[in-house]
């Protein structure tokens, strides 16, 4: 073959390569910018998909937080509770203490998001609550209940109470049925319903997860703040104080 045919083909075969090249090149280009819009409106998806689950548990979760609190302070009317707090209860009153319990639980218009309740009368010292009835004395964390009993006075007679730091005491240890649940998410109403001569207070332990539904991740991130914005409820601390400072 002559040379400079030779060296055509060669001339050639190198174009086809370099047009070759250049097209896998663009191909490249176009696969990865498609592949990168998809993962941009994937993610745009997925955003959309968590702030609207956000706004509805927050909704869902307000909703469910103002029902409790009104029914409990329905409650605080109730007959039963007004006679436990006017009198000195005993084991021998059961009917009003089966009252008391049925309505303190949630009388299933609430009980679903209930973890728990106690019923402190201080005038006649007795602890009533979901774990049973035991004198005021005999109460382990007493402490803890008289913080929360002076800690509503500068925020009024009831109010939501969240201690992330307090752990409920366990099952299993000696004492148990003699102590107050105050950690987590708590209300807290003092009684009676009167300015004056406040010596009782029922305290409400909230069931978090229920109020957030199945839906709801429990790697997602949640602060909900009062009216004041205090925090209510905070899956972690930092996060609830990044709310405040935009609240």
């Amino acid at each position: 073959m002559p040379v400079r045919m030779r060296l055509n083909l060669q001339y050639k075969h190198r174009i086809i390569a370099c047009i070759a090249s250049l097209m896998a090149v663009v191909m490249l280009f176009f696969f990865v910018d498609r592949y990168g819009e998809s993962v941009r409106e994937e993610e745009r998806r997925a955003e959309g998909t968590v702030s609207s689950l956000a706004l509805q548990a927050s909704r869902g979760m307000d909703e469910k937080l103002v029902n409790i609190r009104n029914y409990y302070l329905q409650m605080m009317e109730d007959e039963d509770i007004v006679w436990a707090l006017e009198n000195d209860i005993s084991y021998s009153d059961y009917s009003h203490i089966s009252r008391i319990t049925q309505l303190l639980s949630g009388n299933g218009i609430v009980s679903d998001y209930i973890s728990g309740w106690s019923f402190i009368n201080m005038n006649t010292g007795w602890v009533l609550s979901n774990k049973g009835m035991y004198p005021y004395d005999r109460l382990r964390n007493r402490d803890a209940v008289e913080e929360l009993f002076s800690y509503g006075s500068g925020l009024g007679k009831n109010y939501w109470s969240w201690r992330a730091e307090e752990e409920s005491v366990d099952m299993l240890e000696p004492g148990w049925r003699n102590t107050v649940d105050t950690g987590a998410l708590t209300l807290v109403l003092k009684v009676p319903n009167s300015w004056r001569n406040i010596y009782g207070m029922v305290i409400v332990n909230v069931d978090i997860q229920a109020l957030l539904g199945s839906g709801w991740d429990r790697t997602w991130k949640l602060a909900v703040l009062d009216g004041e914005g205090e925090t209510v409820y905070a899956s972690e601390e930092h996060f609830a104080a990044a709310g405040k400072r935009l609240y």
